[in-house]
């Protein structure tokens, strides 16, 4: 341009032009920084869907836009109108707020050598250029360090998932322990807390025993008939059966998890065995409560004698504290610290050996402890114990609770001695 401009443009032109472009990068530079800044701060989760926001929003108004200038186009007769409206419509593009107009009037001014008015454009560019990078540099100092942690991390910077409330009321409720595995407990429970994928299933889990109690209630005495006995000890069945398969999935992996972290529970001053028995009382509070729920409300809707309600709970309950010391027992036993997915370590050698393991000890169990109070039922032909239960099916279901509490004693000490003897 300064050299096909009238006689050539002055040497002036081509010493301000550099100026001018740099001072004019300062602007969108800026800006640019500034919306970095604050999508990271307040959107990191969020920039794909952003961008993808920006150009879908881009394309759609240019594609409406170039619809209506073709349609006027069509019925516009003279080219020269339409050119007219095109041109007024771009007019906020020449207006003289708009930085780049600035510098191409200070470049035209220095190019016909009027100084006054191209130190006045150049003042223009480089005054809000630096306002604009004093700006930026003020906010940088406040919200790149929260942004770049934002980025890192991925998500907010405030206390996510907070559970004060819950931390509080499980410290409460667990005040019969010593405080360091409370505390070890509220940490676990925290872990469970964040990970959707243990307590949506929980959620799956105690919907469908919400619904098959609600579809419970739609059968009559005369509907269920002799079929309440069996509805009751499959209930226990499937109760427990679905406990090992949570501890197998959930708790058995815990261990390992802790592995490439474990030098941090390493520094607290703490037996390992502590530890393990932290990860066992969080694993059978757990089953215990959730469990014992499910089973003594079935056998009530079911009208079921208290004798069986009773036997069900004591059941459930060696059923829950053995699975619960098997998986965190074994899982000390056979830890693998080298994988950090929970489901392929569960699928693992260590993990199928304590499934199996459950499964007997499910079956022994209720085999022992619950069977033969239902037997018992279908052989008196009758709806309630009105004879009494013989000693030796009380005996039976004492020798189940002590087997369960074997089956979680055993494993336990094992998987302690195990870690104890563990370098990291």
């Amino acid at each position: 341009y300064g050299l096909v401009v009238g006689d050539g443009a002055p040497w002036l032109f081509y010493a301000v032009l550099p100026l001018f472009f740099i001072g004019f990068v300062l602007i969108p530079g800026s800006l640019g920084a500034m919306a970095c800044l604050a999508l990271v701060n307040w959107m990191p989760r969020h920039l794909k869907q952003v961008l993808i926001l920006v150009i879908a929003s881009a394309v759609t108004v240019f594609v409406v836009w170039s619809a209506l200038r073709l349609r006027e186009a069509a019925t516009t007769v003279a080219a020269r109108q339409w050119f007219d409206n095109l041109f007024a419509e771009l007019s906020f593009f020449g207006g003289r707020l708009v930085p780049f107009q600035w510098m191409a009037q200070g470049l035209v001014a220095a190019a016909r050598g009027e100084t006054r008015r191209m130190v006045w454009n150049l003042a223009l560019v480089w005054s809000n250029g630096l306002f604009l990078l004093l700006l930026t540099v003020w906010l940088g100092n406040k919200l790149f360090r929260r942004g770049l942690n934002r980025i890192a991390t991925g998500g907010t910077l405030r206390r996510r998932y907070g559970g004060q409330v819950l931390d509080a009321l499980c410290e409460r409720v667990l005040f019969f322990l010593d405080v360091q595995t409370r505390l070890l407990f509220v940490k676990d429970f925290r872990t469970f807390r964040r990970d959707p994928a243990q307590w949506a299933q929980i959620l799956i889990f105690m919907g469908l025993g919400a619904l098959y109690f609600i579809n419970m209630r739609r059968f009559y005495e005369r509907d269920l008939g002799g079929f309440k006995n069996g509805i009751s000890l499959l209930t226990l069945l499937a109760t427990t059966l679905l406990t090992c398969a949570y501890t197998g999935r959930f708790i058995f992996p815990l261990l390992s998890l802790e592995g490439r972290k474990f030098w941090i529970l390493g520094l607290l001053p703490l037996d390992r065995q502590r530890l393990l028995f932290g990860k066992f009382a969080f694993a059978a509070l757990g089953s215990v409560l959730g469990t014992e729920m499910i089973v003594i409300f079935s056998d009530m809707m079911l009208g079921m004698p208290w004798q069986i309600v009773l036997v069900h709970a004591v059941v459930d309950a060696a059923a829950a504290l053995g699975l619960s010391g098997l998986s965190v027992g074994l899982g000390a036993m056979m830890p693998n610290f080298r994988e950090t997915d929970p489901s392929k370590i569960a699928i693992g050698f260590g993990g199928t050996l304590n499934l199996l393991a459950g499964l007997v000890f499910v079956l022994v169990a209720v085999t022992v402890g619950a069977v033969p109070f239902h037997v018992l039922l279908v052989t008196s032909q009758a709806s309630s114990f009105d004879a009494g239960v013989p000693t030796w099916a009380w005996c039976l279901t004492a020798t189940a609770l002590v087997f369960g509490l074997l089956v979680a004693v055993v494993p336990l000490r094992r998987g302690a001695q195990r870690l104890r003897a563990m370098e990291f």
